[in-house]
């Protein structure tokens, strides 16, 4: 399967969420996704990695974010998702 190729076929809408940190899936894999449906809304997190935990500005602790449980979610995530679910009338 080709994420690119089955996101051209997605007619609802879509928010696509990628970190600057992250190391799995950069920030480039998202913005090819946006690409091929440029209906979508797209959200780029500066200082976020791949499990969605605010990380330090040069991203170095990008590792410990996998397994350190007090590591918060970046406080931009939860607030931007709500407003893509329901949007402000």
């Amino acid at each position: 399967m080709d994420p690119i190729e089955e996101m051209k076929k997605i007619n609802t809408n879509t928010l696509i969420i990628g970190g600057e940190c992250d190391r799995q899936v950069g920030p480039q894999h998202a913005e090819a996704l946006h690409e091929a449906n440029p209906s979508s809304q797209l959200l780029i997190l500066q200082n976020m990695g791949h499990v969605l935990k605010v990380l330090k500005e040069d991203c170095s602790d990008d590792l410990n974010s996998y397994s350190d449980a007090s590591m918060p979610l970046h406080p931009e995530l939860v607030e931007l998702v709500l407003k893509f679910i329901k949007p402000a009338n």
